[in-house]
This record gives C-alpha cells, structure tokens and sequence, in this order.
C-alpha cells in the first residue's frame, strides 16, 4: 500500500553542488540549488511539497517497486557526470613507432565518468552523482598544469637529481623539467586512451574501497581537444 513520508528537504539531496533551479514552498517560489532539493532530475514517482520550517519538506509517496509505472529496480540504469570544472591543462609527448617521438605539446582535457548498475533499492538510484564527482575531481587536480610523464615506457628513461627530473629519450637527454612540475603515471603512454584507463582504475578502486557493490560497468572518457577523444570500459566489480 502506498504511503506518505515527509522528508525534510536540507536532507533530501542527491548531490549539493552547482547549478541553480526553482522549487515552491508553501505556494509561493523559492530559488533553491536544484541539486540540493533533488528537482534537478524528473522524478518518476508523485511527489508533493509542504510547508514544514524554514525549509519546508518533501512529501514522497512510496509505493512497492513494481507498482512505479512498472519499473523494476534490478534492470540496469546508466549515469554520467560530465562538468565544466572536470578538467585539466598538462604537457605532454608522445612515442611512436621505430625512433619518432612528437614534441613537448599541451591539451584542455576534459574527463567524463559513466556507470552502469542496479537501483540502490533504499536511495533509487545507481550512484550519488557527488561520489563520482568528488573522485574525478580529485584526480584532476592531481595533474592539473603538470607535464605527464609515463613510468611504463621502455623507451623512456625518468631520473631525479637534486630537484629536477631528467627525460632521457631512447638513451638521449631530452627535458629536464623540475620534479613538483611533474606527474608520473604508471602507463606505458601519455596518450587519450591510456590517460583513461588510469582514471578508470582509480575510480574502479575508489568505489571499491567505499562498498560500491552494485555496479556492474565503468566507462571513463578523456577528451583531449574538441571532438577528439578517447574511451574505456570496463566491467565491475
């Protein structure tokens, strides 16, 4: 049987960041952050709003899952977190094949997360888009305005003396950049397609390490400039 739960609406958040939307208290509208009243996305079951404090409340009729326009919360449901902020500026070069290895360049990589999973039973979602933007978020910064350099490659050869690292390239000194301007990553190539599976991995493990058990794909995009850029999938857990 249906009922009614009044949740206070401070509470009812899926995610407090960004964006700005309306929401009405009591009759009369109020300009709330749509994230943190849970508006920002249409609902797919009735809600209704009540005065209830400073805030007022939400008021969410609960039905039993398969009474929900017939949805079913095992089915599989695919989200993506994609922001402006989700971005980093970093050198880097690439080695090709023989003895080619391009200049020292720059890009204004953009990173994008998917992930596909089960309804929380409890929350009736995948995943809280905040998780996943926090984790994005934090490894972006790790290498923001940094020159990536590739620890897995045999052709090149990484030193550190006294404060600055040392490229050698196939045996030959190439840059010396210093070491608090460099972010070494366990990949084998600086390019799109290895720089998103790195980040598939940390994120993998992240959601791992925070219980995380109903997900059953990962899908990271790194976009190097517009209309250029490289994916990876895989499966979870």
């Amino acid at each position: 049987m249906s009922s009614f739960r009044d949740i206070p609406l401070r509470l009812a958040t899926r995610d407090r960041r960004q964006d700005q939307g309306w929401a009405t208290l009591g009759g009369r509208p109020q300009r709330q952050p749509a994230d943190s009243t849970g508006l920002s996305r249409r609902p797919t079951f009735p809600l209704r709003l009540s005065p209830g404090g400073p805030t007022g409340s939400l008021s969410v009729l609960v039905s039993p899952p398969s009474n929900r326009r017939g949805f079913d919360v095992s089915a599989a449901y695919r989200v993506r977190v994609s922001k402006d902020y989700l971005t980093f500026a970093s050198a880097h070069f690439i080695t090709f094949q023989g003895h080619r290895c391009e200049a020292l360049h720059g890009h204004n990589y953009r990173v994008a997360a998917t992930v596909e999973g089960a309804l929380d039973a409890e929350c009736q979602f995948v995943i809280d888009f905040g998780v996943l933007k926090a984790v994005l978020r934090r490894l972006v910064e790790d290498i923001d305005h940094k020159v990536l350099l590739p620890t897995k490659n045999p052709k090149v050869q990484l030193r550190e003396e006294q404060g600055r690292m040392l490229v050698d390239y196939l045996g030959t000194s190439a840059y010396v950049f210093p070491v608090k301007d460099c972010a070494l990553l366990p990949i084998a190539n600086t390019t799109a397609e290895e720089l998103a599976a790195h980040f598939a991995a940390e994120v993998r493990e992240q959601l791992r390490r925070d219980g995380y058990a109903g997900l059953t794909a990962l899908e990271i995009e790194v976009e190097e400039s517009f209309g250029q850029s490289a994916t990876y999938r895989a499966p979870l857990p």
